[in-house]
C-alpha cells in the first residue's frame, strides 16, 4: 500500500516545531538535515519529535550499514556484487571496516536513547550524528562506492578485449 503524501501544511508544521526545538539545542539546519536524511516524512503530530527524526535519520544510515556490511561480509551477497567485490582492494576494505564501525557504534547508541528518554539527550545525538555523517562518513562512503564502480567498470573493459573462444 502506497504512502499517503504529506499536506503541505505538516511539512511547515514540522519545520515549525523543529525550528523551536533548534533554538532550545542549537541542532543542525532542517535543509541541510531534510537533504541528507529525508526527515520531512516526520509526522510532526508526536510528543517526542527530536526521537522520531533521530530513528528516521538512523533508519537511513542503517541502510548504508547494511550495504557495507554485505561488501565486507559477502556470503548472502546479491550475485551481481559477487564478481564486483573481488577487485575490491585491503585499503578500501580498511575503509569500510572504519565507516562500518562507525555507524555500528551510532547505532549501538541508539538502543541507549530508546531505553532511556530525554530530549536533551536526542538533541545532543543528532548533532553529533550529523557532524560524523557530513564530515567523514558521507565522503568516505562516496570515495568507497565511486572506486567500486569504477574498478568494475575497469573489469568489465577487460574481460571484453580479451579472446574467450
Amino acid at each position: 500500500m502506497a504512502k499517503k503524501s504529506k499536506e503541505p501544511n505538516d511539512i511547515e508544521k514540522l519545520k515549525e516545531e523543529y525550528e523551536k526545538l533548534s533554538k532550545k539545542y542549537s541542532l543542525p539546519d532542517y535543509k541541510k538535515l531534510n537533504e541528507l536524511f529525508d526527515i520531512e516524512e516526520v509526522n510532526p503530530e508526536t510528543d517526542f519529535l527530536l526521537r522520531i527524526i533521530r530513528r528516521k535519520i538512523i533508519e537511513k544510515i542503517s541502510n548504508y550499514f547494511r550495504f557495507i556490511e554485505i561488501i565486507l561480509n559477502p556470503s548472502m551477497a546479491p550475485l551481481f556484487l559477487h564478481k564486483k567485490l573481488k577487485n575490491i582492494h585491503s585499503e578500501e576494505r580498511a575503509l569500510l571496516s572504519r565507516i562500518y564501525e562507525q555507524i555500528g557504534n551510532l547505532e549501538a547508541e541508539t538502543i541507549l536513547l530508546d531505553l532511556e528518554y530525554s530530549e536533551k539527550a536526542e538533541a545532543e545525538f543528532i548533532k553529533k550524528l550529523f557532524h560524523t555523517f557530513n564530515n567523514t562518513i558521507k565522503n568516505d562512503l562516496i570515495k568507497s562506492i565511486k572506486n567500486l564502480i569504477n574498478e568494475t567498470n575497469g573489469e568489465n573493459r577487460e574481460i571484453k578485449g580479451s579472446y574467450l573462444g
